[in-house]
């Protein structure tokens, strides 16, 4: 299925694709979405709960943003795929800062249930995962574009690793249960990467939540915190530079 968006903004309650061509029914599992926004995505829920065989490739030209509230899931899916600043700007974030929340609690960050995530993005990355979650490669994700003609073309977003910011951008990633592994999907030696000052958290919550990070963790000049309820398992390197700091914590 393709969503491809020649106005501004999406702003999708639910998205998924049993039985007809709505934004208001299923999507089958195993299904692909190559999904484009030109401004904005304004994400309600795409993805049903019970079908988690799903790939989804998210695009915006600035931002991919929370639409209906904190608690309530964006994404469920097996992989997704995100790029906000997808025309190199320097303008687009995914998810929100929420400063007026409680310091634990972020209601404009995506919320997921998912199992591999790769993301990049200008201002910031904010999500917020359910259970386990492993940052890795996509892998291609491809979709069939159907033409007026009667012919089809296939349509291919590359793989994707790693979370990173290019302009000053935070990085935080929380599962609310589960543990947070960080992987190196490709050649680069890196799973996290928070351009010049950039803040970087890593958080695993809940008595069996460990950070796994077999990917080096960076930032230029911003504060990195790895928080885990139970071990961090660190096989890799944690890096920052100028002012920033590097705060590890773990329960046990």
């Amino acid at each position: 299925m393709i969503l491809d968006l020649l106005g501004r903004n999406l702003f999708a309650r639910t998205v998924d694709m049993i039985g007809s061509a709505s934004l208001h029914d299923q999507i089958a599992a195993g299904q692909t979405l190559h999904q484009i926004g030109l401004d904005h995505l304004a994400l309600g829920e795409i993805g049903v709960p019970h079908f988690l065989g799903l790939e989804w490739s998210l695009l915006a030209e600035r931002d991919i943003l929370d639409n209906n509230g904190g608690g309530t899931l964006n994404v469920v899916a097996a992989t997704l795929r995100m790029v906000a600043d997808a025309n190199s700007d320097q303008d687009g974030q995914i998810g929100q800062a929420n400063t007026g929340n409680a310091a634990t609690a972020n209601d404009k960050a995506i919320d997921t249930h998912i199992d591999t995530l790769a993301a990049k993005s200008a201002d910031g990355i904010y999500v917020l995962e359910t259970d386990a979650l492993t940052i890795d490669s996509t892998g291609d994700i491809s979709v069939e574009q159907v033409n007026f003609n009667s012919t089809t073309t296939t349509v291919t977003d590359a793989s994707l690793s790693d979370l990173e910011t290019t302009d000053a951008g935070p990085i935080k990633v929380v599962t609310a249960a589960g543990t947070l592994t960080i992987n190196e999907g490709d050649a680069d030696d890196t799973g996290v990467i928070a351009a010049t000052s950039g803040n970087v958290l890593l958080e695993a919550r809940g008595a069996a939540g460990d950070v796994v990070l077999n990917a080096d963790v960076t930032s230029g000049s911003g504060h990195i915190t790895i928080v885990a309820g139970d071990d961090v398992d660190q096989n890799a390197d944690i890096a920052t530079g100028g002012t920033g700091t590097i705060y590890v914590s773990a329960a046990n």
